[in-house]
Order: C-alpha cells, then sequence, then structure tokens
C-alpha cells in the first residue's frame, strides 16, 4: 500500500520521538541496533517524504500552468464570440436596413420568415434630470425628485479606514487583519 504524505510524515514524527525516549543512552546492544534500524527507516521516510513532496509541487505547478492555459483559452474562446455577435449584429442591422429601403415588413423564404416586430421584454427607460435634483436639501437647484425614487446606499469609505489604521489609528468597527503564513514554491 502507498503512503500518503501524511502517513510518511506521521511515520517520522513516531521515529523522532522513540529515538528521543533514550535520551542518547545507546550503551545497550540491542538498542543500538533498533537505532540502526530507526534511523534506516527515517533515511527511507525522509526519502520517500521528499519524493512525495517534490510530486505534489509538480502536481501543483502543472495544475497551475493548466489553469492559467484554460484563462488564456477562456479569454480567447471569450474574444472570440464577441466577434462572431459583431458580425451577426452587422449583418442583422444590414438586413434590417434593406427591409425599410425596400418597404418589407416581412418576407417568407424557402428556410426563414424574418419580418418586423416590437421587442419583448421592459421597456427601456429614459431618464433626463435636466431642472432635477437627486438631493432634497438643495434650495433653488431644481425640483428635487419624490423621495420615493432615491436609492440611498451609505457607503464605508475603505481606503480611508485603511490609511487611518494603517497610520496607527484605532477604529472601533474595524481593524487590520495579519498576514497569513503561506508556503510558497519555487
Amino acid at each position: 500500500m502507498k503512503k500518503t504524505l501524511f502517513d510518511i510524515s506521521d511515520d517520522m514524527l513516531a521515529i523522532r520521538e522513540m529515538m528521543e525516549g533514550f535520551d542518547g543512552d545507546v550503551s545497550d546492544e540491542d538498542v543500538e541496533k533498533l537505532i540502526d534500524k530507526l534511523f534506516d527507516a527515517d533515511k527511507e521516510n525522509q526519502e520517500a517524504f521528499d519524493k512525495k513532496v517534490d510530486s505534489y509541487i509538480w502536481l501543483i505547478k502543472e495544475l497551475k500552468a493548466d489553469a492559467k492555459t484554460a484563462k488564456e483559452e477562456g479569454d480567447r474562446l471569450t474574444a472570440l464570440a464577441k466577434r462572431f455577435n459583431a458580425h451577426a449584429t452587422k449583418l442583422s442591422e444590414r438586413l434590417e436596413a434593406v427591409f425599410r429601403r425596400l418597404g418589407l415588413t416581412e418576407r417568407k423564404t424557402k428556410y426563414h420568415h424574418p419580418k418586423f416586430g416590437l421587442s419583448g421584454g421592459v421597456r427601456k427607460l429614459s431618464v433626463d434630470l435636466t431642472g432635477w435634483s437627486l438631493d432634497p436639501d438643495l434650495d433653488g437647484e431644481g425640483t428635487p425628485v419624490p423621495d420615493c425614487y432615491i436609492v440611498n446606499k451609505p457607503e464605508l469609505n475603505v481606503d480611508m479606514v485603511r490609511e487611518e489604521l494603517e497610520n496607527g489609528g484605532t477604529l472601533a468597527f474595524a481593524k487590520l487583519e495579519d498576514r497569513k503564513e503561506k508556503l510558497k514554491i519555487k
């Protein structure tokens, strides 16, 4: 049975604990033989551990490379889809222009039946706030838009909060988190 990275590390820790239990007294021949076996086992575990670590790192690097390749391919396909849609839009606009020029409202062909019709869904909203004010406290600066139509979302200025904390200030509602230690692979 192949050992996992954690199995190997458990073995390495167990060997170290056993060796520490002898407190340097290796005068007994049986203890000396046992220590030799432990050293051999520890060396094998060290080699297996190093091999397993290398395998993990190779796999991590391969997965990161695959992720980068997939993202690049996704970006390429997204750009390609945008080009296809732009071409289709231009062709639709051209066909619509020809229909309008010829005064056609519909046309049946062998395979298709294009015709003009009203678009569905939510109607487009056009807003012109010239002469209107979104701030009801402004006097004489236009007619205030009724409050029921205004969405007021208070936002926290996170840049200002960060600057205050980085300059040694304290705020009851915020703190800078400690940076997390992580394994860096080279």
